[in-house]
Formats: C-alpha cells, structure tokens, sequence
C-alpha cells in the first residue's frame, strides 16, 4: 500500500465555482486513489475533470496532511451559519471556472447570424449570454 495526495474540485461554494481539496488515501496506486476520492462528499462527482492532481506522498506528509483536513473548516461546517465565522477563509481559496472572457461574448454580439439554444432561437443572444450562460456551454455561430 502506498500513500497518494487527491486535489480535487469541491463544490457548495457557488455556481461555476469551486474550492481545491487535498485528500490523503492509503491505496494500492494512482487510478485507484483518485477512483476512491471522487466519491468523497463534497467533490464534484459528475465533473469530469474534478481530480486535479494525484502525487505520492511519504508516511510523514500523509501524518501530516490528515492533520490538515480535520482542521479545515471547509469539512466540518454543517450548515451556513456554522459557515460564516469561515467565510472568509474559504473564499480566499474558491476558484471560478467559469470559460468565458469579453472577448468571447463581443463575437456573438457582432455577428449578423441567428442564434440557438437547443432548437429554440435566441431573440436577444445578448441578454441570454449576460443572464443565463454559466459554466461549460457555449454558443456555436
């Protein structure tokens, strides 16, 4: 047995958002700790791309970064109100992964072509993209 630090994507801290997880797994290998860590609460378990690194580890760090998780208040917090004396703390961390820049949004805007969500037409792309477009979609001109 070999012991693996899993950095994972964590959500419950906002839409197109989430907080980078060290978990520490006493496992046979790589695939198999990251396997095991995507199914831990909290990650985000239908992203495909929610383990985000898995290193090996010495005995000591493994010690050590146990440590650090149960002192995290990011694990321990229930509910929001036991939440917001750490608020602070955990937003320092939190990372937007949201995909689209200005530059992006202005091509849509510019083009003279009709747009589509689905089959259904897009009567203002403009007020769609600034109200209703998060995360992993994109329009396609």
């Amino acid at each position: 047995m070999c012991y693996f630090k899993v950095v994972a994507k964590c959500g419950h801290v906002g839409k197109g958002m989430y907080y980078p997880c060290e978990f520490y797994v006493n496992v046979a290998n790589g695939k198999e700790a990251a396997a095991l860590v995507r199914e831990f609460k909290r990650v985000k378990h239908h992203n495909k791309n929610a383990i985000l690194s898995v290193d090996k580890v010495t005995e000591d760090q493994y010690l050590a970064g146990l440590t650090n998780y149960n002192d995290n208040p990011y694990f321990y917090c229930r509910n929001r109100q036991q939440q917001l004396p750490y608020m602070d703390e955990i937003r320092k961390k939190v990372i937007d992964e949201r995909k689209f820049e200005d530059d992006d949004i202005s091509e849509v805007y510019l083009c003279k072509k009709d747009h589509f969500s689905g089959k259904s037409k897009l009567r203002d792309p403009k007020k769609f993209v600034n109200r209703y477009l998060v995360d992993n979609y994109c329009i396609v001109v």
